[in-house]
């Protein structure tokens, strides 16, 4: 039995539903940092979403080598 929320999440079907938003989140984060004209801040901020996007996405290959 799932002992975190997360986990849960993870071991769910409904996870490629969950991947495909974060994707596309990630692709417009990834616009704006290449085409909006950004404070440095803002640029930090949005590389730090990105990262963040990047390990959860990651996250259930890393879950599934790890069983």
């Amino acid at each position: 039995m799932p002992s975190t929320l997360l986990d849960s999440v993870l071991s769910q079907t409904s996870w490629v539903a969950i991947e495909e938003e974060l994707q596309k989140r990630r692709d417009v984060l990834l616009r704006q940092l290449v085409y909006d004209n950004l404070s440095q801040e803002q640029s930090d901020v949005l590389r730090g979403e990105i990262r963040g996007l990047d390990w959860v996405l990651k996250l259930k290959t890393r879950r599934l080598q790890g069983e």
